[in-house]
């Protein structure tokens, strides 16, 4: 009765685990290891190290109008977008 969610490839095969020896599926953690370490990612993980609690706003802003706007992005395209949008606040 537990839900659980698996990583898929491209082709829809589920993402195995990278240990040596092991044929379990893929971890969150292990597929962001994996995403940090390619050079092509590093813009959707450089952070300013500041804490999120910033400003809020009822109808979402700029960011907001950006994702409803991408509807035929790609997640890599949406994540890319945001964080542009937000580090030119």
């Amino acid at each position: 009765g537990k839900l659980s969610v698996q990583l898929l490839d491209r082709d829809g095969k589920p993402m195995i685990s990278g240990k040596a020896g092991s044929g379990d599926p893929m971890t969150f953690a292990e597929f962001v290891t994996g995403l940090k370490s390619d050079a092509s990612n590093a813009a959707f993980f450089n952070g300013s190290g500041a804490g999120g609690a910033g400003t809020s706003s009822q109808h979402g802003g700029p960011a907001r109008a950006a994702i409803t706007q991408g509807n035929n992005l790609s997640s890599r395209e949406l994540l890319g977008r945001a964080n542009t949008d937000t580090a030119s606040r």
